[in-house]
């Protein structure tokens, strides 16, 4: 699941109280006139690069013989997913009664893929009619409307009101196409606060808001005295921060290149406490889900409602959930097309999943042939989307399915909704979902993590099973945790996919059992490893390393890292560099293409060795008596992998001549025996 798709889907609803506290005054000349412009940067935090800049410009005007007040607010986001650019857009523009405040006319327009998305909502006999335009096609909605929605100049002029009259909690209506529906906005003016903002210290008001679609996540806003806000926290798709800024500084941004952009697909991620071997295979899993940000926030058990799912509450924060493979039953005779009424938006076309057009039925009858079985159909679409989408790219926004079928290029978002629009096309009962999904990045200090990441569920005999054309697995693993699921009938991103946007970035995992078949490993109780004088070993991991004379071992808490095993601190005063031990798993194709030196270990003898030297390395397969060892060598990093999985990593930042030496006598005392495993 691309991050980028929540970002887009809330980031209007977020900027609602960013907007001026200071309402415009009336102005003598009727025609339209600029009273304010203001700019802010928007912020990962912990990130000191920007994700995107942000310009609001007010106009005053006469419209059609009526005095109003024009907000436009333009966003550019900037962001990588891991080494790939992503650049969204998005335009926005209300119109409002300059009396009464009422809003009148808005209008967006989304760049998240090649295509753009276009809305557009004008009141009409009393309601707001939606007009939706995305790739030649236009989908319209209507809203039921009344007076006291406003627009942003008439809400900011009710928190100039309540600043200056002592108002400490007042509330509002509005609407976004985010959730295309009307929101309350709920607002609480509390104390001064000194706070820095930037290298500066700022003695500013603390306001805070909650728009109740988004229930839980309360924003904070730091406002002068002249009403503006100066900065807001958004405990929303991780922690957002926006910073008001001179136009000079936002445009330093908006003019510079991608390079320096934050990453997302690992930086909005959920960190895990230790890996997940061959986690495609994994059949079932027991979790601990913890928030970590968001204070004040709760976990909602209904988070977490699929049918392959147990959810056990363990407290306000935190939740243990059971994840289990789901496949239908081999022997049901579940055939297509499935002819229910009330699977009706699941079978139907719409703005995203144009499950009518008639490439995209050629090409579902094309694929599943005389097939009739409904499970057997969705596998052939299944692998058929997986092969026929040949750019593999993190750079798309989120492009409908007959776009993704013209270009074949996306990731997991657009491997999900062509799957969807071919199984709807054929009479199979299919949506999109999102959650997290087990990943490994071996080049971070921490590579366990959940990612976002979106799939396709289709509905057979009254279950929803999970499909995902992007990974190449014979069924759908435990290795995932699923969130929410839409149709996508309502064309609004951010509405279906709410628990996503709200918990991705917020929450830490903690793999507690998970099963290869018949195999079952549980977490044991107590710390990973245990400290016995000069050697530290885990029986859980099976492995334990001896240290070198004088140098003392670390804590995994202390070194910083849950994927961290062990550190080998030096004797002080020396000029060493830290020995770091860690555990990851090696997947069997990366494992065969890094084989890499000439030591033995733990007295295994070698039974055959083959060498070659890649990229002027060099590179050695030994067959053990035991077992396959798979090793790498360097002066800083031994790489040991054991049966094809489980891979323990020693390194270490040289520093002298004599470090390599060192680095091969603890690689020398590693031993490794069978994890612990319950079957």
């Amino acid at each position: 699941m691309s991050q980028r798709t929540t970002i887009c889907g809330i980031l209007t609803l977020i900027l609602l109280p960013l907007l001026a506290l200071t309402a415009p005054g009336a102005q003598a000349d009727p025609t339209t006139t600029q009273v304010e412009e203001h700019w802010s940067l928007v912020y990962l935090i912990g990130n000191e690069s920007p994700l995107g800049a942000v310009s609001e410009k007010i106009y005053r005007e006469k419209r059609d013989g009526r005095d109003v007040f024009r907000t436009q607010t333009s966003m550019k986001m900037r962001m990588l997913r891991l080494d790939e650019a992503l650049e969204i857009n998005i335009d926005s523009e209300q119109v409002e009664d300059a009396r009464t405040g009422t809003l009148l006319y808005l209008t967006q327009k989304q760049l998240m893929s090649s295509q753009e998305t276009a809305y557009e909502g004008s009141l009409q006999d009393g309601k707001l009619e939606v007009s939706i335009s995305h790739y030649g096609r236009t989908q319209k909605q209507t809203v039921p409307w009344s007076a006291d929605i406003l627009g942003p100049v008439a809400q900011a002029r009710m928190h100039a009101e309540a600043l200056l009259h002592g108002t400490k909690e007042f509330s509002c209506k509005t609407f976004t196409f985010d959730f295309m529906r009307v929101t309350t906005v709920k607002v609480w003016i509390l104390d001064k606060e000194t706070i820095s903002v930037g290298d500066k210290k700022m003695d500013l008001t603390r306001v805070e808001s909650e728009v109740d679609a988004l229930a839980g996540v309360r924003m904070q806003s730091w406002v002068n005295e002249e009403g503006e806000a100066v900065k807001t926290v958004v405990p929303y798709i991780g922690n957002m921060q926006f910073l008001r800024v001179d136009k000079n500084e936002a445009m330093e941004f908006l003019d510079s290149n991608s390079s320096s952009a934050p990453e997302l697909l690992i930086g909005l991620s959920a960190p895990s406490d230790r890996s997940i071997p061959d986690p495609y295979r994994t059949n079932e899993a027991l979790y601990e889900i913890k928030l970590t940000e968001m204070d004040g926030a709760t976990l909602d058990p209904k988070d977490f409602e699929a049918d392959n799912h147990d959810v056990t509450v363990l407290g306000s924060r935190r939740v243990q959930l059971r994840v289990r493979s789901l496949i239908p039953d081999p022997m049901a005779e579940l055939r297509i097309p499935v002819e229910d009424s009330s699977l009706g938006e699941y079978l139907s076309s719409n703005l995203y999943i144009e499950s009518d057009d008639r490439e995209i039925i050629t090409a579902a009858r094309k694929v599943i042939g005389t097939e009739t079985s409904l499970w057997l159909a969705a596998k052939k679409l299944e692998e058929w989307v997986r092969g026929s989408i040949t750019t593999k790219s993190l750079a798309m926004g989120f492009s409908s399915a007959k776009e993704v079928l013209d270009t074949r290029e996306g990731d997991c978002t657009e491997h999900a909704v062509l799957l969807a629009a071919l199984c709807r096309a054929v009479g199979i009962p299919a949506r999109v979902a999102v959650g997290l999904l087990y990943y490994e990045d071996r080049s971070s200090p921490h590579p366990w993590n959940f990612v976002g990441h979106m799939w396709t569920e289709v509905n057979a005999g009254g279950r929803w099973c999970p499909l995902d054309a992007t990974i190449a697995h014979p069924w759908v693993d435990a290795s995932r945790i699923r969130f929410d699921a839409s149709s996508l009938q309502s064309t609004s991103i951010g509405d279906a996919f709410l628990s996503l946007s709200r918990l991705i970035g917020n929450v830490s995992i903690d793999v507690l059992e998970y099963s290869h078949g018949t195999k079952v490993w549980k977490r044991k109780p107590g710390p990973e490893g245990i400290i016995e004088g000069d050697k530290w070993a885990s029986s859980s991991l099976g492995i334990q390393v001896r240290k070198p004379k004088g140098w003392a071992f670390v804590s995994p808490t202390e070194a910083g890292s849950s994927a961290v095993l062990i550190t080998l601190s030096p004797p002080d005063g020396e000029n060493h560099g830290r020995i770091v031990l860690s555990s990851q798993v090696a997947r069997t194709k990366a494992a065969q293409e890094t084989i890499l030196t000439h030591q033995e270990l733990g007295g295994y003898k070698v039974r055959e060795r083959k060498e070659n030297q890649v990229n002027g390395q060099r590179r050695v397969r030994l067959e053990l008596e035991r077992k396959t060892l798979l090793l790498f060598k360097s002066r800083r990093i031994k790489w040991f992998v054991f049966e094809g999985d489980q891979a323990y990593v020693l390194s270490m930042l040289v520093e002298s001549d004599s470090d390599p030496v060192l680095l091969d006598e603890v690689a020398k005392s590693l031993e490794v025996a069978p994890r612990g495993s319950s079957e």
